[in-house]
């Protein structure tokens, strides 16, 4: 359509569409309609009239337009009440403005490139003081009852922000000094502003009326007297008017002689040393820091409390009040402290949540807990009871993180940053922002790219990534990707959209991605329908063929093992069978050869004795001869019965060492005691008997050679696992052995223990006697 703009538009015909579609008036922007026009907004500022530059209409009929002035303006028009209008971005010229689907708003300038502003940036706003870092970085902020929000710099000058705009810079610093680090502002009870920097302390007496300055002299006790310029870390107000001003120590203001003064004494603090932050309460205590260690004046006694030093991190850096009660104390590694009666009642660290435990400032305003930190602005709610922490960092919306201070009134944050003043909304609007859209890279099968498709078959064992890319307009670093492998499982998190599907078993699988960016819901997902195919070598008939085959060769195994097992044994019982054979074989030789011929050797010296012509010293060696012929048959009666298996018995054994104990004590003149063998035959192997009956033999050879005694008793016991044999006399007993012997009986008796693997005790029978108990294991059953 063809329209004259007449006389109540701009010379400049522009105009926009959107919900409205709209004109740039001579004093406001205007509907155009086909009747009549329709103002919608009043220019707040003349010179926007003078605009001349493309208009834009978001869909909730908020008005962007550059001003030629510089900046933008933004007129969003009020339900029944005033029109909300902002001009942003002064020293920056507009030229066209354009918002995208997911609320983020594009600027394009003159020389400055594209700006964007994120939906959650939409209402935060910004004022800079100056370029320099060190001028726009804000440190101190007081909003005052009736002259505006009064904030202060690192440079050492002072700023007044009221409707939206901002005043002339006062300078409370000295002259000729570069840089006064504004520390800290506060409006007093009657109205006056009092203000501490670097190098200067003192006061606006009447604000509403001007920003004039009065400033405050020192006076310091132990320096003589002396009055010269003061200066202040910090400072606080009491109910009563009263003013506490810490620097290396603490002093009080006074009024001496017409001028206003902090003297500083010694009964406050008497060490020169630093403090930060002071807190006169509602009931007139004075408390205060030194490091970690708090401090609490009240009613002229100084007091400390030394076991919270633990909870406030490498400093207290302020202290503020709560209630009557409670104190809110901030330090630097220990985050935000509520303390009560000399105990901690409520943290707020970053385990709860918070966004640093490095806290430089905090400030109770109407229940809430404002906390400055080096990573952003912490607002607590209700830090008695449900304790909710709303954290404001560069993640939702802030230019920056380091924040030195927060206050607030009824209608905004103000934060204290290194850009500027910055001041947040306390009622955040909700903006609904899209999630962003998913593209579907391609797909890697074993380091090949192929397009991305929605089926696909693979091999088990194949390498499989499947990558995608969400779209985003700003901030990509924070979104989140998530995947699942089937319809009913879980969503795991991925960090970079390149997801890894290689552990998967053959079978149908379907793979969906899904992503989200901060404050969005998730995207509709992008699903791959994987079909892995198992090898030839990974089928059931493989497997089936395998396990028969497995089957089949144990059982040959094991038929193998089982037949050399049983060639084995009987070998072994050959062997055994063959040496038995030889025993009996020597046995009965012994028996027939040699103890023949020694018996008709013990017969030839008898008969030989019984000559009566034989002379004395015939008859003696003929009297030898007959005693070692006995000792002779004797021995070889004793290696036949250790060499004859039919003798491979433990109740024969034991019966025959009872029959040798008995000939024993008849030879030894002792008398002698027994009783019958209890128990079951068992087999005992010829080389354990032998040992055994000589360690009866070395026994009995101590007892007769040793002790003296005159009787002798033997018992045996056999039992399933064990047998047990007990030797008593009534002779003297030996407890170390005998001194100045060197046999060897002792030795032999432990070397035929352990073949044995058999016990002896040895005990002392009253009044007098031994007792030995020998208690030794039985044998298997026979090997044949």
């Amino acid at each position: 359509f063809l329209r004259s703009w007449g006389t109540v538009l701009t010379q400049y015909p522009m105009c926009a569409t959107g919900p409205l579609l709209i004109g740039l008036g001579a004093t406001g922007v205007v509907e155009l309609a086909a009747a009549q026009d329709r103002p919608i907004c009043t220019y707040k500022d003349p010179q926007w009239a003078t605009s001349g530059r493309l208009p834009f209409v978001t869909s909730d009929s908020t008005i962007w337009f550059g001003l030629q002035s510089g900046g933008v303006a933004r007129m969003r028009p009020g339900n029944g009440g005033d029109d909300e209008m902002d001009h942003l971005f002064r020293q920056v010229m507009v030229n066209t403005v354009n918002v995208d689907d997911e609320g983020n708003t594009w600027l394009c300038t003159d020389g400055n490139g594209v700006f964007v502003i994120t939906a959650k940036q939409m209402r935060v706003r910004q004022f800079s003081v100056g370029i320099d870092p060190r001028e726009r970085a804000v440190s101190a902020v007081c909003v005052t009852r009736d002259l505006g929000v009064l904030f202060g710099t690192t440079h050492g000058r002072m700023y007044l922000l009221k409707d939206d705009s901002l005043s002339a810079p006062v300078e409370p610093g000295t002259r000729g000094i570069s840089r006064d680090h504004v520390r800290m502002i506060r409006q007093a009870p009657d109205g006056s502003i009092w203000m501490a920097t670097d190098n200067w302390f003192g006061s606006m007496p009447d604000p509403a009326r001007h920003l004039g300055l009065r400033p405050c002299a020192r006076l310091d006790l132990r320096e003589g007297s002396s009055a010269f310029p003061g200066a202040a870390k910090s400072f606080t107000i009491g109910a009563n008017a009263r003013i506490v001003v810490s620097f290396f120590g603490l002093g009080e203001l006074r009024d001496t002689l017409g001028i206003c003064t902090a003297i500083y004494s010694a009964d406050l603090w008497p060490a020169r040393e630093r403090i930060y932050a002071p807190l006169l309460d509602h009931l007139g205590r004075l408390w205060f820091e030194t490091g970690t260690r708090l401090h609490v004046h009240d009613n002229g006694t100084l007091r400390d409390l030394p076991w919270l030093d633990s909870e406030f991190g490498t400093r207290i850096n302020d202290i503020d009040q709560w209630d009557d009660s409670t104190l809110v104390i901030a330090s630097a590694g220990g985050g935000v402290k509520l303390i009560r009666s000399g105990r901690v009642i409520a943290r707020f660290t970053t385990a709860e949540g918070g966004c640093s435990d490095q806290c430089r400032r905090v400030n109770v305003y109407d229940g809430l807990i404002l906390a400055a930190t080096d990573a952003g602005a912490m607002i607590i709610h209700d830090p008695l009871g449900e304790a909710l922490i709303t954290n404001h960092t560069r993640s939702n919306g802030l230019p920056t993180n380091d924040v030195q201070e927060v206050v607030a009134d009824a209608r905004w944050y103000y934060l204290g940053t290194d850009v500027g003043l910055i001041l947040i909304p306390t009622v955040r609007g909700v903006h609904s922002q899209p999630p962003p859209k998913l593209h579907s890279v391609g797909i890697v099968v074993d380091d090949s790219l192929l397009q991305f498709r929605s089926e696909l078959d693979a091999m088990l064992g194949q390498r499989v990534q499947v990558r995608v890319q969400a779209i985003t307009f700003t901030m990509p670093e924070v979104l989140v990707y998530e995947f699942r492998t089937n319809d009913q499982g879980p969503w795991l998190p991925n960090a970079m959209g390149n997801i890894d599907v290689n552990t998967l078993i053959p079978g149908n699988h379907a793979i969906s991605i899904r992503a989200r960016s901060e404050g969005t819901g998730w995207c509709a997902p992008v699903t791959l329908l994987l079909h892995i195919h198992p090898p030839w070598y990974s089928t059931w008939f493989f497997r089936i063929l395998v396990i028969a085959g497995l089957f089949i060769g144990g059982m040959m195994l094991m038929r193998y093992v089982a037949r050399r097992q049983l060639r084995q044994r009987m070998l072994h019982l050959e062997r055994l069978n063959a040496q038995e054979q030889e025993r009996q074989r020597i046995a009965a030789d012994m028996h027939d050869d040699l103890g023949a011929d020694i018996s008709h050797l013990l017969l030839l010296a008898r008969q030989s004795m019984a000559s009566s012509t034989l002379a004395a010293s015939d008859q003696n060696n003929l009297t030898s001869i007959e005693h070692h012929a006995q000792n002779m048959v004797q021995k070889i009666d004793e290696i036949i019965w250790s060499l004859d298996p039919a003798d491979d018995r433990l109740l024969t054994t034991l019966t025959f060492l009872q029959r040798t104990c008995e000939e024993f004590a008849t030879a030894h003149k002792l008398s002698f005691r027994t009783r019958t063998i209890e128990g079951e035959e068992q087999y005992y192997p010829s080389y354990l008997r032998r040992d055994l009956y000589l360690l009866i033999k070395e026994l009995l050879t101590n007892i007769a050679k040793h002790t003296n005694a005159t009787s002798l008793r033997f018992e045996a016991l056999i039992r399933a696992d064990h047998f047990c044999l007990i030797i008593e006399d009534n002779g003297e007993a030996i407890a170390n052995g005998l001194k100045n012997r060197n046999g060897h009986g002792r030795q032999n008796i432990k070397q035929r223990m352990e073949k044995l693997k058999a016990e002896l005790d040895t005990e002392a029978m009253a009044p007098h006697g031994t007792r030995i108990t020998i208690r030794a294991r039985t044998m298997k059953a026979h090997p044949l």
